[in-house]
């Protein structure tokens, strides 16, 4: 999960605090984020939650192995 952010607040481990404008980070090196609780209201995300919220279908390659192994164990819908 590669981020750029903006206006951020760098806590260093000394201690020392610094505000930096704009920073991209490589996913391989977060290790902690504090994201806003605000963004549980953002209407943007609910529209995206309510639009993965009807089907199962999910990425990569699980999304194709997890139907077909459904339907070779007898798991499959059934009309």
């Amino acid at each position: 999960m590669n981020c750029w952010v903006a206006n951020i607040t760098l806590t260093y481990r000394e201690g020392q605090v610094a505000q930096l404008g704009q920073v991209y980070i490589h996913g391989g090196k977060i290790c902690f984020l504090i994201l806003s609780d605000t963004l549980k209201n953002v209407p943007m995300l609910k529209s995206i939650k309510n639009k993965n919220q009807g089907s199962e279908a999910g990425r990569g390659k699980a999304a194709i192995l997890k139907p077909q192994l459904a339907a070779r164990h007898g798991m499959g819908e059934r009309s």
